[in-house]
């Protein structure tokens, strides 16, 4: 299980996701393991962001296949090549948040042999989609410069991985820098953490009376 968020901003998108990753046992039998690693992939160009989620395998097949042949998507026939691409490549349930330079967000899915691609127009989520942080961007998404949605796809990871902790964990974000998408370097990202667990606390203190004004 992962999150991940999608936010269009006023001018350009941000991707955000937790970056745990598990490894069922073969033959059922064992431990199952955990390991951090990026779930975002970024052509060479820095034209175009894929956040992968579900079966990782069969996500970033499909990732690498729209990377290679984005460039000869018309716009108006991304959701049908990309939908293509995903017949094409079969496998298991798999999610992808696709974010173009041009700020277009979409959510590719494919799930119980059913593949579908649409156009977002403000966020998106994949993974654990229903998990109860989602509240937050449904809350107070706005369509807001890259650094304040930065913020706010921070928070969402964060308290995605306070509910469930033991599928959501870690910090990877991408965003639109004017030029290309750029991948946050990973002390970046443990700094929004850290900046998203004081916010997370100091909520629960006013909502809840902590502190000298306590009963």
């Amino acid at each position: 299980m992962t999150m991940q968020a999608g936010l269009i901003g006023s001018h350009g998108i941000v991707l955000a996701t937790d970056t745990r990753h598990s490894i069922d046992p073969l033959n059922s039998k064992g431990a199952r393991n955990h390991y951090g690693s990026s779930k975002i992939e970024i052509d060479p160009t820095g034209q175009i962001a894929i956040a992968c989620a579900g079966d990782m395998a069969t996500a970033r097949q499909v990732a690498s296949r729209i990377l290679v042949e984005f460039m000869h998507f018309p716009l108006f026939e991304r959701e049908y090549r990309i939908c293509e691409i995903g017949k094409s490549v079969g496998g298991a349930n798999a999610e992808c948040l696709i974010a173009f330079s041009d700020s277009r967000l979409y959510l590719f899915q494919s799930v119980n042999k059913t593949i579908q691609c649409y156009e977002v127009f403000e966020y998106a989520f994949a993974g654990d989609r229903f998990n109860a942080a989602n509240f937050w961007a449904t809350r107070y998404y706005k369509r807001l410069p890259i650094k304040r949605l930065l913020r706010l796809a921070a928070f969402v990871i964060f308290e995605a991985h306070k509910l469930n902790p033991d599928a959501v964990k870690g910090l990877e974000m991408v965003h639109w820098n004017g030029v290309k998408f750029h991948r946050l370097p990973s002390e970046e990202n443990r700094a929004w953490e850290a900046e998203a667990k004081q916010w997370d606390e100091q909520i629960g203190r006013f909502i809840l009376g902590y502190g000298k004004d306590a009963l």
